[in-house]
């Protein structure tokens, strides 16, 4: 399957088991899930799905050699997302406006319902170890670190808000390097011009 990113270009996917999660209905629904809720009618041209979103982070961790197992929770990061992603924080009793945590508490209770342990089973991968993000320090961690889904998100917004051009952004991509199972810049210049435009497109939004 050869898979168009707005980011990193024409991507072969041939992997049986990450194509079986694309296709799975899981992952389908996704498309229809805006990354930031409702944006486009108040941003026009800066809708990107969360399906994107998540495609986005599995190529990222690829490209950079993570264990397929990381890759798979990179590709099923954002799953359990309800309809308007982190609106749902400030819907929901127990979801957080203040930490957005909705999604990722319902992670596992989504998964359990779906089909996605039935594919993974197949392939011989105990799901369960998808509900410990320990195990996954490439696709995760927290402020000020970088990680493959953080990567991603600011990497998109830059391109679909035009703050930054393609080739700035492959720039970025080329400078990454991962030492000590972490994200890190060859370039300490390159990294302080990341590191303010990521305050600029925090603040925006």
């Amino acid at each position: 399957m050869e898979y168009q990113d707005r980011i990193y270009g024409a991507i072969q996917i041939n992997e049986p088991v990450i194509l079986d999660l694309i296709e799975s209905s899981s992952m389908q629904r996704m498309k229809g899930i805006d990354q930031h809720g409702y944006f486009e009618p108040y941003f026009p041209g800066t809708r990107y799905s969360r399906f994107e979103h998540s495609l986005g982070v599995f190529i990222l961790l690829r490209k950079f050699g993570a264990p397929l197992l990381e890759q798979i929770a990179g590709l099923l990061h954002d799953v359990s997302h309800t309809v308007f992603s982190h609106v749902a924080d400030y819907v929901f009793s127990n979801g957080s406006g203040e930490k957005q945590t909705f999604q990722d508490d319902c992670f596992e209770e989504f998964v359990n319902r779906s089909r996605i342990p039935e594919i993974l089973k197949k392939y011989k991968i105990d799901y369960r170890t998808l509900f410990d993000d320990t195990k996954f320090s490439l696709k995760e961690k927290e402020l000020p670190d970088l990680c493959a889904d953080r990567i991603d998100y600011f990497l998109r917004e830059l391109r679909v808000t035009n703050k930054a051009a393609q080739e700035e952004i492959d720039e970025f991509i080329e400078n990454l390097i991962i030492i000590n199972n972490l994200w890190v810049f060859k370039d300490r210049n390159l990294a302080k011009k990341y590191a303010y435009l990521f305050l600029e497109i925090n603040n925006w939004f």
